[in-house]
């Protein structure tokens, strides 16, 4: 391991991690609360074109939705099964899909509120709590899987994949995910939809 990437772990030692990131790891939850129910109860500056503000939501809760049930179905965290470091599909090319996901989820909801002004806000928000939420993960999974997630993190980024990735190694490769698991990570998922009742109970109302 190179020093730079030795460096980038110092962080992930569990005996440098405060205990208020595990208190924002468990309330990473709730901490979405606020700038959703913002959304929901205002209506400054809210956009007028329902073509364009659910049109984009749509595609932003549609991807978020896609991802999420693509890493749920190798994570096995709703769907039950053995649940071991997952290396393997999107996460070869970056380590924290599932938290894309859960950020272009949310951007669904902002763009379907009419509030187009507050993504950036919502962007902000997502990096900022998800940022402490993945430093607290990284250091719990450093002690669970040793110098097996070091590799992992250094041959692949954090958010953004690389142009050129590193190889994975083989076996990881060869990892299938059956047509049985998507099907049950869909269902699990499908409470996401939740999440834009009220956008579309206010759409109406107003």
């Amino acid at each position: 391991m190179t020093t730079s990437t030795a460096s980038n772990f110092v962080a992930l030692n569990p005996t440098s991690v405060h205990p208020y990131l595990k208190r924002i790891f468990k309330l990473r939850g709730p901490l979405m609360i606020p700038p959703v129910g913002f959304l929901v109860l205002s209506n400054f500056g809210v956009v007028e074109n329902p073509r364009l503000t659910f049109g984009l939501g749509a595609i932003a809760f549609g991807l978020g939705f896609a991802l999420r049930t693509v890493c749920q179905a190798r994570l096995c965290y709703r769907i039950g099964g053995k649940k071991t470091l997952t290396t393997s599909g999107l996460y070869e090319y970056t380590r924290n899909p599932l938290y894309i996901g859960n950020t272009l989820l949310l951007l669904g909801a902002t763009f379907f509120s009419g509030l187009l002004w507050f993504v950036p806000v919502m962007l902000l928000w997502c990096a900022v709590v998800y940022g402490f939420v993945i430093r607290y993960e990284e250091a719990h999974l450093r002690e669970k899987y040793g110098e097996s997630f070091a590799d992992y993190c250094a041959r692949v980024p954090r958010w953004f994949p690389r142009r050129s990735t590193p190889a994975a190694p083989k076996w990881s490769r060869v990892e299938r995910v059956s047509r049985r698991q998507y099907a049950r990570s869909a269902v699990a998922e499908s409470a996401d939809f939740l999440l834009i009742v009220p956008f579309i109970a206010k759409a109406f109302l107003i």
